[in-house]
């Protein structure tokens, strides 16, 4: 049931509020059921990794 959160509460603000409340309710559930799992990644990244993310940035 977790995995339904979301589409749950954005049912529930649909209901109730019509299509923006849908979306509110989507985003509201997501962040709730976001909040049960947290990972951590403590990935190494090297400097042309950053310089790479600039370039496109900057293009």
């Amino acid at each position: 049931m977790a995995k339904y959160g979301k589409w749950i509460a954005g049912g529930l603000g649909w209901a109730f509020f019509g299509p923006i409340g849908g979306i509110i309710g989507f985003a509201l559930g997501s962040l709730l059921e976001g909040s049960e799992t947290k990972t951590i990644y403590r990935g190494r990244t090297s400097r042309n990794s950053f310089l790479v993310s600039l370039l496109v940035l900057v293009a």
